[in-house]
């Protein structure tokens, strides 16, 4: 499926851009010679420099590990909304839109064919409404932003 493909590919592109960020953040800690420090404004720009290469892993080890759990997704055509789903959903209102459950998901439009998917992750509050529904299947969403009656229209 090339939305699987792109996500990952959307994936790949965050951890070059966290490690290159990360290399850029531990450069500017460098504290060694003399490139020590002067003031306490220059120390403290050492510390968040150390704060944000911190912040980069942690989100390299979320991105790598929403890249593993991709590789065991599967292509596969679903019929109850389960990761890897790609699921359209109409509310009783008329609005419709598509999701796709997949790690990592972050609410990241992607286009298929002309249609933006939206990349939602299986724990998303919105999609736990919809979990293990088929076609057909309708259900009352309460959230702040999503009230109201919905069905699922499609599941690929």
């Amino acid at each position: 499926m090339r939305l699987i493909a792109a996500w990952e590919a959307h994936l790949e592109s965050g951890v070059q851009r966290a490690t290159a960020g990360q290399l850029e953040a531990r450069k500017s800690m460098r504290v060694d010679g003399d490139n020590r420090p002067a003031n306490r404004g220059e120390r403290a720009a050492v510390t968040s420099q150390g704060y944000l290469a911190q912040g980069l892993a942690n989100r390299l080890d979320e991105l790598n590990d929403a890249l593993a759990l991709l590789e065991r997704v599967g292509t596969g055509r679903r019929h109850q909304v389960v990761m890897g789903a790609l699921v359209r959903v109409g509310h009783e209102e008329g609005a419709e839109f598509a999701f796709i459950l997949l790690p990592g998901g972050d609410a990241t439009v992607l286009s298929e064919a002309g249609r933006e998917v939206i990349v939602l992750s299986p724990d998303a509050p919105f999609v736990q409404f919809f979990s293990g529904l088929e076609v057909s299947d309708e259900v009352e969403v309460s959230l702040p932003n999503k009230r109201g009656h919905w069905e699922v229209l499609s599941v690929e």
